[in-house]
């Protein structure tokens, strides 16, 4: 009878191992898309400063708008980054802890909740610019609300990975 036992713990030890390697495996997988994803954000937000700078004089307004929606993006890769090197840690010695799940669950919330703030931020601005009553004959105007849209499908896709990520280890 004793060794039954022993076989099954043994085959549950096992069976939690190779489990907590699929984990592992998936935040591995989904780890390089967040990354290149927060690089893409420093690019865009040099786009989005570049579009912005041209209505400085014109519409300073929309610029300054346009400056908190650049601060965002910029601080979106050094958040991946930290995010990024949080999950590492954890999942480097093969196992997630409780703490380790919790704290990195409460991590990734916020961050894909700032995510979700700056979607809203840059649908308002460009709510706002398309109203603006020079829209339809300015290239400018409709190049920052194009270079917005880029934004906000970057943004989405970014969250979209953050909650994959969260939901991988939280099932570690």
């Amino acid at each position: 009878g004793d060794f039954a036992t022993i076989e099954e713990t043994m085959n549950n030890g096992i069976n939690e191992a190779k489990q907590g390697l699929e984990i592992i495996q998936q935040v591995q997988a989904i780890l390089p898309d967040v990354k290149s994803m927060g690089e893409n954000a420093d690019s865009f937000a040099a786009q989005l400063t570049d579009a912005a700078g041209k209505l400085k004089t014109t519409l300073p307004g929309v610029a300054q708008n346009a400056g908190s929606i650049i601060d965002g993006l910029k601080m979106v890769n050094t958040t991946v980054a930290s995010v990024a090197k949080t999950v590492e840690t954890a999942v480097a010695d093969g196992e997630l802890t409780e703490e380790e799940k919790a704290a990195i669950g409460d991590l990734l919330t916020a961050f894909a909740s700032d995510l979700g703030d700056q979607m809203q931020f840059a649908t308002d601005l460009q709510s706002f610019v398309v109203q603006l009553p020079n829209y339809q004959e300015s290239s400018l105007l409709q190049e920052l609300v194009s270079r917005l849209d880029n934004v906000k499908t970057l943004l989405q896709g970014l969250q979209q990975r953050v909650n994959e990520l969260n939901t991988a280890v939280q099932n570690g």
